[in-house]
């Protein structure tokens, strides 16, 4: 099995592994809990490799991207997911999958928009530090 090398497959894997773990919807403490963690964990760190993988303004438009797509399942909620997969031949399926969905894009977005924000401080930081050694300004005293 070859591994996966492109920034939108990390990206679109890791929306996955969210959404699956918040179509788990399991209780804390329960042995479905600790999958779910887990899949959210793993979930997190490969958004975290698709954040280092790419330019800021590509992060910017992923972040974006995935709280349109958050915001597109609002209306199911604000119905009812229950109302909603009703209206479906499986809707214990179709239920489920609308958990699983909202949940995955938020916390894709969350994830997203919170890298985005720690390499937007991380690059002001440097930028502040390497000003101040050439304007003389440095920590560093001759002798």
């Amino acid at each position: 099995m070859t591994p996966i090398r492109t920034p939108g497959s990390h990206l679109s894997v890791s929306v996955a592994l969210l959404a699956a773990a918040g179509a788990l919807d399991a209780a804390i403490g329960s042995p479905r809990g600790a999958l779910a963690g887990a899949l959210a964990v793993v979930g997190i760190y490969g958004l975290a490799v698709h954040a280092r993988s790419v330019d800021r303004r590509r992060l910017a438009l992923n972040a974006l991207g995935l709280w349109i797509a958050f915001l597109a399942f609002v209306p199911a909620w604000i119905v009812g997911i229950e109302a909603v997969a009703a209206t479906t031949p499986a809707p214990t399926v179709v239920g489920s999958a609308l958990v699983g969905l909202t949940w995955g894009t938020l916390l894709a977005a969350i994830g997203a928009t919170a890298f985005l924000g720690v390499r937007g401080y991380r690059e002001r930081e440097i930028g502040s530090v390497e000003e101040r050694i050439l304007e003389g300004d440095s920590d560093y005293r001759g002798r």
